[in-house]
């Protein structure tokens, strides 16, 4: 094997279209060390876009390692995030959090139960995003299996009210990562770094990294007292693939 890509099917929501697209998500793209600086990446990359194009597809997206290996690519940044990361050891794990808030993990949460959490998940993404992707039920199954297998889960943080964020995290060593974060009340970010505080002192982290939107990570920084570091995380990169503007030489 020299090199491979995956290319993972999504349901992208045009809230102001009111509209599904139909859409892949690459990951996984690498190449052997021995193979690398021949050109291998890119011509791997053109046909599994040109397949994507075929399937009826108008754009594809990723989360790049390095965004400078797909702009030859046409891919341009839509979505900028940043990264978070604190060590457990200057807070207190048992800091105290309203009694009204509660952590469910996704894996606990009864099967039949998840279309209605996807529901309310979109709901509150449509009032932020003109483009998110659909959640449902697979989606959701997806994004559990994914990080169990780094020994994690999707944790949902709610109250009496309404679901006010959630996050997937799994773990590597002792350092445990927190992506795919959603802060649905702006208000809410100490309460839920809070929780992840608390969710890295039970899973005994010795630090953790919280990737998330690069608008809200500065208000939620602001939870942390200063004791964390803020870095430029890796953003969502797209690429159309309409007939006009892509095309494999």
């Amino acid at each position: 094997l020299i090199g491979m890509a995956y290319a993972n099917p999504y349901q992208v929501v045009d809230s102001k279209a009111s509209c599904v697209k139909e859409s892949y998500y690459i990951v996984g793209v690498s190449v052997d060390e021995a193979y690398r600086k021949q050109g291998i990446m890119h011509e791997m990359m053109q046909k599994l876009m040109l397949y994507i194009q075929d399937q009826g597809c108008e754009f594809v997206f990723l989360m790049p390692e390095n965004e400078q290996y797909y702009t030859s690519l046409g891919f341009e940044n839509i979505y900028k995030t940043k990264t978070i990361t604190f060590d457990t050891a200057d807070f207190e794990f048992d800091m105290p959090i309203d009694p009204t808030v509660k952590l469910l993990h996704l894996s606990r949460l009864p099967r039949e139960e998840w279309q209605l959490l996807a529901d309310g998940i979109n709901k509150e993404l449509s009032k932020r995003f003109r483009y998110y992707v659909n959640r449902n039920g697979d989606a959701l199954q997806a994004m559990l299996m994914e990080h169990q297998c780094q020994k994690g889960d999707v944790a949902i943080v709610y109250d009496e009210e309404m679901v006010r964020g959630l996050f997937a995290y799994g773990l590597d060593c002792k350092h445990m990562y927190i992506e795919r974060l959603e802060l649905f009340d702006v208000d809410c970010g100490e309460m839920l770094a809070k929780v992840i505080v608390r969710v890295a002192g039970f899973m005994k982290c010795e630090a953790a990294s919280v990737t998330m939107d690069a608008q809200a990570a500065e208000r939620f920084c602001e939870a942390f007292h200063g004791n964390c570091m803020i870095e430029a995380g890796h953003g969502i990169m797209a690429c159309s693939l309409q007939k006009d503007k892509f095309s494999i030489n």
